[in-house]
């Protein structure tokens, strides 16, 4: 009986103290109007070369082999094109790399795993500047980009 109202004391002081208790929220507001910038801006583009790394063994060229558990298959969904893009980014960082020159892969699933062999040819970004006239001529050749002369717009 002795520890019922124990309890029971325990459980009346809780429920009062639980009463006492208030939430304050503090809401802050200012009157300063914001006006969107609906003009356009641009930024100058950059280009940059891409420069292939040799190995110790004078090689340019990397094979490399990624097993991938069940776990890893299923947190990739089964997806072959999100396990070349792993098996990719893990040879980068292997290499020292910003990206795979002219990758090729093989791919093999079974039994839930996966073999990702990725091939190709490790390279780094160098001479980053800001694009040039000259560069204009080389991307009109290369993507067919269609340069507006500036004589043309003119007002």
């Amino acid at each position: 009986m002795k520890k019922v109202l124990v309890s029971m004391f325990l459980i009346a002081t809780t429920f009062s103290l639980v009463g006492c208790y208030e939430v304050t929220t503090v809401v802050r507001d200012t009157q300063v109007k914001t006006i969107g910038m609906n003009a356009p801006s641009y930024v100058k583009p950059l280009v940059a070369e891409l420069l292939v790394k040799k190995g110790i063994d004078g090689e340019s060229s990397i094979r490399d082999e990624w097993k991938f558990s069940e776990d890893d298959v299923v947190s990739m969904n089964n997806d072959v094109e999100k396990m070349k893009s792993r098996a990719a980014f893990l040879s980068t960082q292997k290499h020292l790399c910003d990206v795979i020159v002219s990758p090729m892969y093989d791919v093999y699933v079974a039994d839930g795993k996966a073999t990702v062999i990725v091939n190709g040819y490790p390279a780094v970004y160098v001479n980053f500047r800001t694009m040039e006239d000259k560069d204009t001529t080389w991307l009109q050749v290369t993507n067919q980009y269609r340069i507006v002369s500036d004589k043309n717009n003119d007002n």
